[in-house]
C-alpha cells in the first residue's frame, strides 16, 4: 500500500505545526521550505485541511496556517482515512474479476489487513508522533 501524496503533505504539515507553539501560525511559505514541498502543493492541501475543519487560516501579514485544535486530539488514523478516502487496495468489479465466481478470498482479507492498518493508526495522537522542538522538554516521554 502506498499512501497518496497529498496524504503525506497533509501529515507533514500536522506535524511540522504542532511541533510549534500554537499561538504563532505558520506561513505557507515557511512549510514550504520546513517541508520541501511545492508552495502550490501545500496550499492546495491546507486549503482542503481547513475546509475539513483540521487547520485553522489566519490571515495578514503574521498570519499562516495552525492547528484547529489540541495535537492530541487528532487521531491518525481519522486522518489518513479523510485523505485516502478508505478505498479498497485492489477492485474486483471493475472490470469484473472472473475469481469471484469461484470464490476467490483476496478481496475479504486485503480488506481485513486494512482495516487492521487503521486500527494501528487509530491508536496513535498527532501528539505521540510529534519530536519536541529544540528546548521544549514537556513533549519528551
Amino acid at each position: 500500500m502506498q499512501l497518496k501524496r497529498s496524504t503525506d503533505i497533509l501529515l507533514r504539515i500536522l506535524i511540522h505545526l504542532a511541533a510549534h507553539p500554537q499561538d504563532k501560525p505558520v506561513s505557507i511559505q515557511e512549510l514550504s521550505g520546513a517541508l520541501n514541498w511545492n508552495k502550490n502543493l501545500i496550499v492546495k492541501v491546507a486549503h482542503f485541511a481547513v475546509q475539513q475543519g483540521l487547520l485553522t487560516a489566519v490571515r495578514g501579514r503574521l498570519g499562516g496556517l495552525a492547528l484547529s485544535r489540541p495535537a492530541q486530539e487528532y487521531r491518525i488514523g481519522e486522518i489518513v482515512r479523510l485523505m485516502e478516502a478508505d478505498e479498497e487496495f485492489i477492485n474486483c468489479d471493475d472490470p469484473r474479476c472472473p475469481l469471484l465466481a469461484g470464490g476467490c478470498r483476496l478481496r475479504g482479507m486485503l480488506s481485513r489487513a486494512r482495516e487492521a492498518f487503521y486500527r494501528e493508526l487509530d491508536a496513535a495522537t498527532l501528539a505521540d508522533i510529534v519530536l519536541p522542538v529544540a528546548g521544549d522538554r514537556r513533549r519528551l516521554k
